[in-house]
């Protein structure tokens, strides 16, 4: 018994070492690289499979010695259906102006990285960490675009505890709360070149698009390092909203998700005017947004139909910010600036009546 466990210990040693005396039988064998998703929130989440799916990523340059500004739009639209005219992609910019020039794609001309920031449709169009890149023609129109840009201030927990986690049918994250780009955008032959404006970066994912919605931000307040940020209306019966106001080295948050805040919003579509309250603890933000003038844009979004036009964006709007705290029952006012450069737009049924 014992001789017979010698030999089987023999025969292991001789099967180990022929293993490792021999060659590697897949040295030549060069596997796909598999395209693991960081956890970075700006990256492509599209899964494969997901349908209906949306993702946009959206890009603001205000500048301020010319008072004009520009938006640009890179959204995927429906990657995993079947129906090709629901498998779409579009490039969208548009100016202070009002004007808006818009060229669609087939989703098999959409590349997204799901480690980052690094969206491509067609040959020509491109947004990365570091730059924004076009050029699209729409009838008589032509614009082209590039640019390069440092990011200042973001904000990383845009969505708080919800911030990552997949299959939440609405989502938005704030990339670049506040940057500098240089650059230049060319409009039908007329050229606009900048130096370190002032530029905004966010984007939406998922299954759904708000049936209303209001998108508030500035950055060119009489304080440079000041930037504002919100977003928020109806979902699921209630009203939600996410808010930041970066105050030179404070920062100022509030969430609905957080479950310690009460928000209400109040438009006037044909005033072009919006009022956003919110109170967190002994916190009192006001947030007035006005089209102030401004010609809006009339820009799309994802919506049953399609990406249809959808919503009122001023790209030259004003917007006042104040901030209240609760002292000895009392509110005091402890902060009011106002941009004259702001984005405010107002989108869904919010343009025809308050839901």
């Amino acid at each position: 018994m014992r001789r017979f466990a010698w030999l089987l210990a023999l025969a292991f040693i001789a099967l180990v070492g022929c293993v490792y005396d021999q060659a590697n039988p897949y040295a030549n064998y060069h596997a796909p690289k598999i395209d693991f998703p960081s956890l970075d929130p700006n990256r492509y989440h599209w899964d494969g499979l997901q349908d209906p799916f949306y993702e946009g990523w959206f890009f603001r340059v205000a500048i301020p010695d010319q008072g004009r500004s520009f938006a640009f739009l890179y959204v995927v639209l429906n990657p995993g259906s079947l129906d090709e005219t629901k498998r779409r992609a579009f490039v969208v910019v548009a100016d202070s102006e009002g004007r808006v020039v818009r060229t669609d794609f087939s989703a098999d001309d959409f590349r997204g990285s799901k480690h980052e920031l690094d969206v491509r449709i067609g040959d020509h169009n491109r947004a990365t960490t570091s730059s924004v890149a076009g050029d699209i023609t729409s009838g008589a129109h032509h614009v082209r675009w590039s640019m390069n840009y440092d990011v200042q201030e973001t904000w990383t927990d845009t969505m708080g505890t919800l911030t990552n986690v997949p299959y939440i049918p609405i989502n938005w994250y704030v990339g670049a709360l506040r940057g500098q780009a240089t650059g230049m955008v060319e409009w039908d032959g007329k050229k606009y070149s900048f130096t370190n404006a002032t530029l905004f970066q966010d984007k939406n994912w998922g299954s759904l698009f708000p049936t209303s919605y209001i998108w508030l931000q500035g950055m060119n307040f009489s304080d440079s390092a000041d930037a504002v940020a919100f977003s928020g209306g109806p979902s699921s019966g209630t009203l939600a909203g996410m808010f930041v106001w970066q105050r030179g080295d404070q920062r100022f948050a509030a969430r609905t998700q957080d479950l310690n805040i009460i928000t209400s919003i109040d438009v006037d579509p044909h005033a072009g005017e919006v009022e956003v309250d919110i109170v967190q603890d002994r916190q009192y933000f006001i947030l007035n947004g006005r089209f102030a003038g401004s010609t809006p844009a009339i820009m799309p979004a994802p919506t049953p139909n399609g990406f249809d036009d959808f919503s009122q964006m001023a790209l030259t709007g004003e917007l006042q910010a104040r901030r209240y705290e609760l002292v000895n029952g009392q509110w005091l006012l402890r902060d009011n600036e106002v941009s004259t450069l702001a984005g405010v737009e107002i989108g869904g049924q919010y343009n025809v009546e308050n839901p």
